[in-house]
C-alpha cells in the first residue's frame, strides 16, 4: 500500500529503500572505515570520513533539489583547502 501511494505521487524513495539505505549504508561506511584504517595514517582517515557531510552536499542538490546556503558552501571550500594542506 505504501509503495503504491509512492508510485501516485511519482516519488521514487519509498520506505523499503529506506530501510535498505539505513542497513548497508552504515555497515559499508564502517568496514571501508576499517579498510581504509589498514592503508593509510589514521589521522588521515578521520579526516577523510569527517569530510562526509561535505561529499554528500552535491547529492543532496541533485536528488532532493535541496538549497545549500553561501555560508555552507564557504565552509565546504574552506574545509577541502584544510584536508588539502593536511596531505603534503
Amino acid at each position: 500500500m505504501v509503495h503504491e501511494a509512492a508510485e501516485r505521487k511519482g516519488e521514487w524513495i519509498t520506505p523499503d529503500h529506506c530501510t535498505r539505505g539505513a542497513i548497508a549504508g552504515p555497515t559499508l561506511g564502517v568496514a571501508l572505515l576499517m579498510y581504509s584504517l589498514t592503508k593509510i595514517p589514521t589521522g588521515l582517515a578521520m579526516t577523510f570520513i569527517s569530510l562526509m557531510p561535505i561529499m554528500i552536499m552535491p547529492f543532496s542538490v541533485i536528488l532532493f533539489k535541496e538549497h545549500i546556503s553561501p555560508r555552507a558552501i564557504v565552509g565546504a571550500v574552506i574545509a577541502c583547502i584544510g584536508s588539502a594542506l593536511l596531505l603534503r
